[in-house]
């Protein structure tokens, strides 16, 4: 979809270096999976990486997936179920397109914004992964949204502490985007 948009740009009317990548949990490990293919391809990588919430390791036990097992609306169980409808197994689950956090050389990769949530199992593969951007001198902006749930930006209309979180993400977003 990223080299669609690429090779489609003038249709598009964008400027096809200044195309980002976006996403929320499985669609922020699928963000980070585009940078990391691109570099690893030789190609021009998004300017920017915006991770919300992302599930970034399928191998990851402890921390927050222990403490959260049972948060809603991501528990222990709807992990299993997206894990197997991602055809995700113990036999795949360490390759690096299933986990990009496991990465062990991040240098080069696009500024990003990693956004967490306090209750929500992913919080410590997202927190672990902006620290490993940061260790290879990548421009991240981090922050937990300690109060706050797993898909917590569809959760604006009936939750004000949603809605302020996620207008504070749009500005970090247009911040970000704007020095890329």
């Amino acid at each position: 979809a990223y080299q669609w948009v690429i090779d489609h740009a003038d249709g598009l009317g964008i400027d096809p270096a200044r195309v980002a990548v976006a996403g929320t949990s499985q669609g922020g490990k699928i963000s980070a999976v585009v940078c990391q293919e691109r570099r690893r391809e030789g190609l021009a990588a998004p300017v920017a990486q915006i991770l919300l919430y992302p599930g970034l390791d399928a191998t990851w036990q402890g921390g927050s997936r222990d403490t959260m097992a049972e948060a809603w609306p991501l528990g222990e169980l709807m992990l299993q179920f997206f894990a197997l409808m991602g055809g995700i197994t113990d036999d795949n689950a360490d390759d690096r397109r299933a986990s990009p956090g496991l990465e062990p050389n991040l240098a080069g990769q696009p500024p990003a914004l990693i956004i967490t949530a306090g209750f929500d199992p992913l919080r410590s593969q997202g927190d672990a992964y902006a620290a490993a951007l940061k260790d290879a001198d990548v421009t991240v902006v981090h922050r937990c949204e300690g109060e706050l749930t797993h898909s917590f930006t569809v959760m604006g209309g009936v939750s004000k502490a949603a809605q302020e979180a996620t207008e504070r993400i749009a500005r970090d977003a247009a911040a970000l985007l704007a020095n890329a």
